[in-house]
């Protein structure tokens, strides 16, 4: 589903990557397709970004990736989750995948928001993966570190009623 999100959020070290902050996305898994959960990362700062990595933690998970694009924010294809291959597209999916770059080297310039994409490839068929946290390390002037508390949750066939947060 494609959504806006909030962009409370934190960055560490006085840098100015602003992450888009807390809440829980969850969704089920579906077999034989992607599954792409997005969080909002904006430069705030007069100069460009450049993105150097990204760490996270989580639980079940075997690997997890990460992409970025620069234009979906203007574009309003901003994505909270969103699954590729799908019988039901919203019709900008394939270009959004196109045009996002991965992670490490990608230059956010300054006033853009971008959308971090996040794949998750859970470690087990019978249990949730999730990750809790993503840290995003970049370069301006000195290293930072932005942190992202967004819990990514793809979930087995029982769904996502399995005890997180009630509000989610």
């Amino acid at each position: 589903m494609a959504v806006s999100l909030v962009l409370a959020g934190c960055s560490a070290n006085g840098g100015s990557l602003v992450a888009g902050d807390g809440g829980i996305f969850c969704a089920p898994r579906d077999p034989g397709s992607t599954k792409y959960f997005g969080t909002l990362l904006t430069n705030s700062g007069n100069d460009p970004i450049t993105l150097t990595g990204v760490a996270w933690e989580d639980e079940m998970v075997d690997d997890a990736g990460f992409l970025i694009d620069l234009d979906g924010d203007a574009l309003a294809q901003l994505v909270g989750t969103m699954t590729w291959p799908t019988d039901e597209p919203y019709g900008y999916e394939e270009d959004l995948l196109a045009r996002a770059v991965p992670v490490e080297g990608a230059v956010i310039p300054a006033g853009v928001t971008a959308n971090m994409l996040v794949t998750i490839e859970p470690a087990s068929a019978t249990d949730d993966a999730v990750i809790t946290e993503t840290q995003v390390s970049y370069r301006e002037g000195l290293g930072h570190t932005a942190t992202n508390s967004l819990t990514m949750v793809p979930a087995t066939e029982a769904g996502c009623d399995m005890g997180i947060d009630a509000e989610s």
